[in-house]
């Protein structure tokens, strides 16, 4: 179950890792374990290369977790902290009785206000329709995406905010190596192209015109080295603005 990939939506990279629903994969196995366990705890580092090899330079201010699972192995709580570890950000997940489908995710800062809610509505398996609504001082704004499918995989995804239609993306691969898409504008003029590659379902590349961010993963199928993006956990990421930023992650498990 990756729906851990809509803590922030990226358009293409949930239609390439997940099929937005109930996946092969549940959360723990996306963690490098064979068995559920009771957390995950990740650290990011600024990542240093020295004669060839990659260590772990200064804590970064992102990338700082700890993730608690529920009884079927899916993320029910991620409370992100900042270099200090001081917590920054609680994000809490619903699910249906199962367990697996998430419902509704929730973030709040560290003073306990709600900052977005995350909606899934389902058709089947698979989620058709996600809701995002963020909250600020001074408005609010709700972001929908509508899905449609040939069986499981995303051929197109619509984008609104407020109600009004903002952008569409149009795939033109969708597979288990990977994507590729087109966004196109409201008023349909040609935005960008996207790509991710895939190595099973372990992202390694994604690129949105000419700009792409890189993965690599050690032998317990974790990542370890992100370059050009943010690690938010093991399926999500994000483009950075510094071009040539490099990160470097770790990992602890509490049975």
């Amino acid at each position: 179950m990756k729906q851990n990939l809509l803590f922030i939506l990226i358009i293409g990279l949930c239609a390439g890792l997940s099929s937005c629903g109930k996946e092969e994969y549940m959360d723990y196995e996306v963690y490098g374990l064979n068995t559920p366990v009771k957390s995950v705890k990740v650290k990011t580092y600024e990542a240093i290369s020295k004669f060839g090899e990659v260590t772990k330079g200064d804590m970064m201010r992102e990338g700082n977790y700890r993730i608690e699972f529920n009884s079927a192995g899916n993320i029910e709580t991620m409370k992100q902290f900042d270099e200090n570890g001081e917590l920054s950000e609680l994000i809490k997940c619903k699910f249906k009785d199962d367990g697996v489908y998430m419902t509704e995710m929730c973030a709040y800062d560290k003073e306990d206000k709600e900052i977005y809610r995350i909606i899934n509505e389902y058709d089947g398996d698979y989620v058709n329709k996600t809701t995002r609504e963020h909250f600020f001082d001074f408005d609010s704004t709700v972001h929908t995406t509508e899905f449609k499918r040939d069986g499981k995989w995303i051929t197109e995804a619509k984008h609104y905010r407020n109600g009004e239609l903002e952008s569409k993306v149009v795939y033109s691969k969708n597979d288990e190596s990977g994507s590729e898409w087109i966004e196109y504008a409201a008023d349909g003029s040609k935005e960008t192209k996207g790509s991710i590659e895939l190595d099973e379902w372990r992202l390694t590349k994604r690129c949105m015109g000419d700009f792409c961010c890189t993965v690599e993963w050690n032998e317990k199928n974790l990542p370890v080295y992100v370059k050009n993006a943010t690690l938010f956990n093991n399926t999500l990421i994000a483009f950075t603005a510094d071009e040539g930023s490099v990160f470097y992650a770790e990992y602890e498990y509490d049975k």
